[in-house]
């Protein structure tokens, strides 16, 4: 307890997609291996004399693991608020899918050595999405971005996240284009981003 500003140092583990507790949307978040108690979340995570997040959560199961949010993150916020002149939420792509890593399943899907994505399982009939996509699509990129048979996307530095991290780049009414193989033919899909999106931050 206490009303002293409390301090605490930690080493970054690794940048990787992870679902927030209160929102419980799946967004970019900074893992670190210092413990965040209810005390010290939502304070400023400084490197140098750099803000480069702010401090959120921690994992009960876990010892010394706690998340930062990313200034992207943070800053996708706030130019949301400035675009609408509210906060609209990151959209999400109401779709399921699995990966393609199944070589008996590629063959009978049909695919090429070269070709590589993610394999569409079902689509939410509320999401404008199921007017585009179709059970057995295989979404082979996401705005020219080529998605690995594991459902992974090159981030940096050799570093590979989740495909979903794409739609965290969005705004409501942006475009999004999916190159998909459908029937062994290939296709651009372009969108609007009208997704259907939380009630909550």
């Amino acid at each position: 307890g206490g009303d002293n500003l409390s301090v605490t140092k930690g080493v970054v583990s690794r940048v990787v997609m992870s679902t927030y507790s209160h929102s419980l949307e799946f967004l970019l978040t900074i893992q670190i291996d210092a413990a965040t108690n209810p005390g010290n979340s939502g304070g400023p995570a400084i490197q140098g004399k750099h803000v480069v997040g702010m401090s959120f959560q921690g994992q009960a199961q876990a010892q010394s693991v706690g998340y930062i949010v990313p200034v992207s993150v943070i800053q996708h916020v706030l130019d949301d608020i400035e675009l609408h002149n509210k906060y609209t939420a990151f959209p999400i792509m109401r779709f399921y899918c699995q990966s393609m890593e199944n070589t008996s399943y590629r063959e009978y899907l049909k695919l090429n050595d070269d070709q590589h994505g993610i394999l569409v399982t079902s689509v939410e009939q509320a999401c404008v999405l199921s007017k585009v996509l179709k059970e057995d699509d295989v979404i082979t990129a996401i705005d020219n971005v080529p998605i690995a048979d594991d459902g992974t996307i090159y981030f940096r530095h050799g570093e590979r996240l989740s495909f979903r991290y794409l739609e965290n780049l969005k705004f409501v009414d942006d475009t999004v284009t999916f190159t998909i193989i459908r029937q062994a033919r290939l296709h651009d899909i372009t969108i609007n981003c009208l997704f259907s999106i939380p009630n909550r931050i």
